[in-house]
C-alpha cells in the first residue's frame, strides 16, 4: 500500500482531475493551505482524507518528494510507501 499526498492552495480548477488521477491508491490525503476558493469543497466531495494546514512547501522542499509542481501552482503529488 502507498499513500498519495496532494498539497493545494486555490486549485479549484485542477483539484478534481488531480484527485481522480490519484484514485489508484486507497489512501489519498489532500493537504490544503487554507484556500479561498472552492478547493476544499471539491476535495471533500471525494473519498479522501482532507486536512487544512498552512504550508509553504514546494516539491523541492519536501524530503523524499519525487513529484513536480506545475508553474504557477502549489499542488503536486508525491508518494511514500506505507507498511501493509
Amino acid at each position: 500500500m502507498f499513500s498519495i499526498y496532494i498539497l493545494t492552495y486555490n486549485e479549484e480548477r485542477d483539484i478534481a482531475a488531480c484527485i481522480e488521477s490519484a484514485q489508484l491508491s486507497d489512501d489519498v490525503i489532500v493537504v490544503d493551505s487554507w484556500s479561498g476558493d472552492r478547493t476544499p469543497a471539491i476535495a471533500q466531495s471525494y473519498p479522501v482524507r482532507f486536512v487544512s494546514h498552512a504550508s509553504k512547501a514546494t516539491a523541492s522542499s519536501v524530503p523524499g518528494c519525487c513529484g513536480k509542481s506545475q508553474p504557477n501552482t502549489t499542488g503536486f503529488i508525491f508518494s511514500r510507501p506505507t507498511s501493509a
